[in-house]
């Protein structure tokens, strides 16, 4: 692995590049790479075959040593070796990891998965959104009495306290994600499951007000994720490394949450693909995380479609095969479309997709 103080010297030493001028780069190279690697979105194929899947990861490694990643802060480029992109999928593809998240009853292991296997993906349903103070509590509650459901992948935030809203970086902030971490775990209790993993902080962004809502009492490594991503596409701020590092020495699993869009600097599946593997192994190599999430979306907010889908198939397939990083996916229909028949339809394809998709 890369030490995660190596990235404080490639945050301040690398190439001087605006923002813009990277994103330019990274469309360039990933147009590139598709038609050298000969890789092609196919909307006949929700599930990407092997040859494809190992064609993305090659193109993934590609990407990523020759843009690197963007720090937002230095506006410099954080570079990789081939050798280094490659070393990081190796130690991961030959040792596998294992997390446990949850105590007692509701302890599970999170370890990745095969296209064939026959054990069960792990159901983990949170409630999304920005969630008004009156209804919060019943409405997370909803999700932790699922019997099927083994863990919150994410919380909701709270929209306000009283009068108080959070605002990232003053006090606010930490007064509404304090109430938010004790009204979650008060409802653990009240439905019998105080060992569920929470998921994802959310309600707090900051490096300060993250912090404090993790100890005793509150949020630790056996309850809640922190998330060390930014924006697509391969970009990050001091921030991430920030929480990155605390998370190492907490001994706290990094939300680690890939991205990439269609119809912005990827023009399509096949480019999207692409750019999630690139952004999955940057992620690993300053995050050291032991899962990952993978997400692909179209310019306007569509995602759950055959495109996208495919694009999240592609690089699953692709860790699957040559890094071994439990994947998480989204399983749910279009907002347009919720709770309707074509709703349900997407639901469960996006269900098919992650389950065999590994």
């Amino acid at each position: 692995m890369i030490p995660i103080m190596e990235f404080q010297e490639r945050s301040l030493k690398g190439p001087v590049m605006k923002s813009t001028q990277f994103d330019l780069a990274f469309a360039k190279k990933v147009r590139e790479l598709v038609g050298k690697y000969e890789i092609k979105y196919n909307a006949d194929e929700l599930i990407v075959d092997d040859n494809t899947a190992d064609a993305i990861f090659q193109a993934g490694i590609a990407l990523l040593a020759d843009v690197g990643l963007y720090h937002l802060d230095t506006q410099r480029v954080i570079q990789f070796s081939e050798e280094e992109i490659r070393e990081v999928a190796k130690e991961y593809r030959e040792n596998p990891p294992r997390q446990v998240f949850g105590r007692g009853e509701d302890e599970i292991t999170v370890e990745c998965r095969v296209s064939d296997d026959k054990r069960p993906p792990i159901l983990a349903g949170g409630a999304p959104g920005s969630i008004a103070q009156e209804w919060f509590s019943p409405y997370v509650q909803s999700f932790m009495q699922e019997e099927t459901n083994k863990a919150m992948g994410i919380a909701g935030g709270i929209t306000a306290v009283g009068d108080v809203e959070p605002k990232a970086g003053t006090l606010s902030e930490v007064y509404c994600g304090l109430w938010e971490c004790r009204t979650l775990l008060e409802a653990l209790d009240r439905v019998g499951r105080p060992g569920l993993h929470l998921g994802l902080l959310c309600t707090v962004s900051t490096v300060g007000g993250t912090m404090a809502c993790v100890g005793p009492g509150l949020r630790g490594p056996h309850n809640t994720q922190i998330g060390v991503h930014i924006v697509p596409e391969q970009k990050l701020d001091w921030t991430r490394l920030l929480l990155a590092q605390f998370c190492e020495e907490r001994g706290i699993t990094p939300w680690t949450s890939c991205m990439s869009m269609v119809g912005a600097l990827c023009r399509d599946g096949a480019e999207a693909a692409i750019g999630l593997v690139a952004n999955l192994l940057g992620q690993l190599s300053y995050g050291h995380g032991t899962m990952s999430s993978l997400f692909s979306t179209h310019l306007d907010g569509r995602w759950a479609d055959a495109e996208t889908q495919w694009a999240f198939s592609g690089a699953a397939r692709a860790s699957e095969r040559n890094i071994r990083v439990p994947i998480a996916g989204v399983c749910g229909g279009m907002e347009q479309v919720w709770r309707t028949e074509a709703g349900m339809y997407q639901a469960a394809a996006m269900a098919v997709s992650n389950t065999a998709s590994a």
